[in-house]
């Protein structure tokens, strides 16, 4: 049987050894198992891409669903509630981020 040899970091190693023994499969199995699976390398690019696309999509929904709450808010109160209503929001979202990230 034909010996293929690659280079990869100490890190992947460590990956590669807990998914084989996840799967209960020697490194080569585990390997081959990956390799020569029906699944495509295609459909997962189109996955990822398709992924990609619903984020931009979420995205610019939500900043259509924010403007239309601040002309809604603007229509029934006067300008500076609705300014002090979003200088709490983005003080609670700084919070927020601030904690998320420790």
């Amino acid at each position: 049987m034909p010996v293929i040899s690659l280079r990869i970091s100490a890190h992947d190693e460590q990956k590669l050894n807990l998914a084989a023994k996840k799967s209960q499969l020697s490194k080569s199995e585990y390997i081959r198992k990956v390799l020569f699976s029906n699944e495509n390398v295609g459909s997962k690019i189109d996955f990822y891409a398709n992924i990609n696309e619903a984020i931009k999509q979420i995205m610019i929904h939500s900043q259509m669903s924010a403007q239309l709450i601040c002309h809604v808010l603007a229509s029934q109160t006067n300008p500076e509630t609705v300014q002090e209503i979003i200088k709490n929001i983005k003080d609670e979202l700084e919070v927020d981020s601030y904690e998320t990230r420790f």
